[in-house]
């Protein structure tokens, strides 16, 4: 199969694939290796004619790795970094106000006592929005952690 590229959507294709590789690469899950591999040596052959195609502002040849990726100035400030922070920040702040609500709910007995689950998400996500809401205007300005014993 041959795929014609011009030179805009090969960047586009080597940051999606760049994206992709970014959520997988903490994967430690046995199951999922082989593909993940798969997943690297695309990339690979991706980076490499993004690289003979005239970008190599994203990718590059690691002659001690022995394969092309995506450089360093790349990762740290291109629309690829970018897009890795605004993610790294949104579901930081939707974890912790997802982890707050289910405490919350637990505590109250709500998780218990509730049967209808449409009910209880509905809580839940009530719970979730005051958390983001508070996020949203204050930050962890208005977070505050009750240690078990004094920290060191």
């Amino acid at each position: 199969m041959t795929l014609e590229l011009n030179n805009d959507e090969l960047r586009t294709l080597l940051n999606m694939v760049s994206l992709a590789l970014y959520v997988t690469e903490n994967n430690q899950e046995e199951r999922c290796q082989a593909e993940i591999e798969r997943m690297d040596a695309l990339a690979d052959r991706l980076y490499e004619t993004g690289c003979k195609e005239g970008n190599r502002d994203i990718a590059e040849y690691d002659p001690s790795q022995r394969q092309y990726m995506l450089k360093d100035s790349y990762v740290t400030d291109s629309f690829y970094a970018l897009a890795v922070r605004e993610f790294e920040d949104d579901f930081f702040w939707a974890e912790l106000a997802s982890a707050l609500a289910e405490r919350d709910l637990r505590v109250k007995g709500a998780a218990a006592s509730m049967t209808d689950p449409e009910a209880f998400s509905e809580r839940l996500q009530d719970q979730e929005d005051y958390y983001m809401d508070i996020f949203t205007e204050h930050g962890v300005d208005r977070l505050h952690v009750i240690p078990s014993e004094p920290h060191q």
